[in-house]
């Protein structure tokens, strides 16, 4: 049998939270109602921030923070909701490891902005009358 491709597809079945499909149907309208809310709510303030005079760096961050949020909230829910109601829930190796590569990515990508105000809210509470050493968010252009 020369020439025959001897390749196969490694895909993972997920067992999912639950097997009864009315608690299915629950769980797809709860996942999709969390899900609309986090992304209508994130690019709200993306877009009031953006169109808005709120131009200072900490307004910055926080246009960063929720367009992170966002993509991090978008990269495991579609494919959670699509889990819910298919009847073969399985997802290839390949596809799983890009999800799990943008997830661990935006995860790791929110710590920045948030240590960054961190830093500055601490630097402005330890020293809040300094006018030598003005908060790390002024300094810093972006």
């Amino acid at each position: 049998m020369e020439g025959a491709n001897l390749s196969q597809e490694i895909a993972l079945e997920l067992l999912g939270l639950t097997r009864a499909p009315q608690l299915q149907k629950l769980l797809f309208t709860v996942f999709l109602g969390m899900h609309t809310t986090t992304v209508l709510g994130n690019l709200t303030m993306f877009l009031l921030i953006h169109v808005s005079a709120l131009h200072t760096p900490v307004y910055s961050l926080l246009k960063s923070l929720s367009f992170l949020d966002f993509c991090y909230s978008s990269t495991v829910v579609p494919q959670t909701l699509v889990n819910f109601s298919a009847k073969r829930k399985v997802v290839s190796y390949l596809g799983c490891m890009a999800q799990m590569f943008f997830y661990e990515g935006f995860a790791t990508s929110e710590c920045y902005p948030i240590a960054t105000l961190a830093y500055d809210r601490y630097a402005a509470i330890c020293n809040p009358c300094s006018t030598h050493s003005p908060s790390l968010l002024r300094s810093v252009s972006l």
